[in-house]
């Protein structure tokens, strides 16, 4: 008798784990959504897609407040660089406007594999992605919601590598991936395709998990960044039988120097940024790196080979130090934090980023060794 007693008990328990793990939560909301639109005539998405709205009023980045007046505005200038891919884009909008959508399909498809890093590809993508946006904003944070969500992210991540987008839109862009990065990411919902969910046992540890387990599926976040994102607050806090959900893929880091902007993002979609510091004179150099070193409260090292402790008045590196592996062309190079916050923003390094301390801290806790940095001019 007592035995059934038990497989009831634990029956009625994991019941309530699930509702509370995958149940639909609360709507986003009609007033505190932004709204993004990019009057942009677009081909169809497929049939299980919706459909964006476009106000055919000129190629322009839009952001605005839900059931409010239309954004900021600024018109997106056609550079003359990337003039192919314009001149694709051009093709590929008077195909839609014709009605010939299997022309235009292909003229979508040649972009976005030929041009992949142009402004024309990035723009058909946020299209793309703002369709999935306003879904996430008809459904809430039910399943399919989230899902849209996900692939709302996605595609609108690099709309932030316009060169030249209005900086107020990019702004409201990034309130809008932060918005769907909090929902899909740092939240108890588990969202097909950004994250698994695993169960921990009795003497499992999350650092091993990560290096033995979660690799394997394509997890290479930090333990610290798994724990945040499950509120765990440090790794070492997870708790037998309590539900954890692991995000997958590997993060990457984009320094974007004229919006003097680090973005951290994870398979290519958002994470968070951060605002930084450059080198003197341009002396920070626009090429690709690897981070090979951590080193929590670092010493410096003076231009002159003196050595000057952590702690220490003269030290500019702050309480975190990520460097680069040399390259060829460059030596020496790095993230760290700045004992000069007032240099946030400006050309005051000798080339490394500098960060805020609250945010190199983070930074530091969430990427891995290995982790791939790009430093760009757009």
């Amino acid at each position: 008798m007592k035995s059934w007693l038990y497989v009831i008990i634990a029956a009625v328990v994991a019941f309530l784990g699930y509702k509370l793990w995958f149940a639909p939560e609360e709507d986003v909301g009609e007033t505190t959504v932004p709204r993004i639109r990019i009057p942009v005539e677009a081909d169809r998405p497929a049939p299980d897609q919706p459909d964006p709205a476009s106000n055919g009023s000129g190629r322009s980045l839009e952001f605005g407040p839900v059931d409010g007046p239309d954004g900021v505005g600024g018109a997106l200038d056609r550079p003359a660089r990337d003039e192919a891919a314009w001149s694709l884009l051009e093709k590929h909008d008077t195909a839609v406007r014709e009605g010939h959508g299997s022309t235009a399909k292909g003229l979508r498809t040649q972009i976005l594999k030929q041009h992949g890093e142009s402004d024309p590809a990035r723009l058909l993508l946020f299209e793309s992605g703002k369709a999935y946006y306003q879904r996430y904003r008809q459904l809430g944070r039910s399943k399919e919601g989230l899902e849209a969500a996900r692939d709302a992210r996605r595609l609108m991540t690099p709309a932030l590598f316009l060169k030249d987008a209005d900086p107020q839109e990019k702004e409201s862009l990034r309130k809008v991936l932060a918005e769907l990065t909090d929902a899909v990411l740092f939240s108890a919902r588990h969202v097909e395709g950004v994250d698994r969910v695993h169960t921990p046992r009795s003497g499992e540890v999350l650092g091993t998990l990560r290096r033995n387990v979660f690799r394997k599926w394509g997890a290479t976040t930090t333990a610290h960044f798994i724990a945040e994102v499950n509120g765990l607050g440090s790794p070492t806090r997870m708790r037998a039988g309590e539900l954890i959900k692991v995000p997958l893929g590997s993060p990457s880091i984009v320094v974007v120097k004229r919006a003097y902007r680090l973005y951290l993002l994870l398979d290519g979609a958002y994470v968070r940024d951060y605002p930084i510091g450059l080198g003197r004179e341009g002396s920070t150099p626009e090429a690709v790196f690897e981070i090979v070193t951590k080193v929590e409260n670092p010493d410096w090292f003076a231009p002159n080979g003196r050595r000057v402790p952590f702690g220490d008045p003269a030290n500019i590196l702050g309480t975190r130090w990520m460097g680069f592996k040399n390259t060829a062309e460059h030596a020496s190079f790095g993230i760290h934090g700045t004992s000069e916050p007032d240099s946030i923003g400006k050309d005051e390094s000798a080339g490394c980023i500098r960060m805020l301390r609250a945010d190199v801290e983070e930074l530091f806790r969430w990427v891995p060794r290995g982790t791939q940095v790009e430093i760009r001019r757009y």
